[in-house]
């Protein structure tokens, strides 16, 4: 799952990402079409700045994808 968040999209992007496992992150982020784009994206100075964070939640509740929690 991924979405796109900021306040003006156009100006501030941000990608908002649920992984299903740390490999499968670093193995998007480190190869093909996105590792192509990061590296023209600092190649051709295209962000101001950035920022990379990783979250883990404490507890969940609700229902994802048909499953409860909490």
């Amino acid at each position: 799952l991924a979405i796109g968040l900021g306040e003006a999209p156009l100006l501030r992007q941000a990608t908002f990402s649920l992984w299903d496992n740390a490999a499968s992150m670093d193995a998007y982020a480190r190869t093909g079409a996105h590792e192509q784009a990061i590296r023209a994206a600092w190649r051709n100075s295209f962000f101001s700045e950035s920022m990379f964070v990783r979250f883990a939640p404490l507890s969940m509740r609700g229902t994802w994808n048909g499953r409860s929690y909490g």
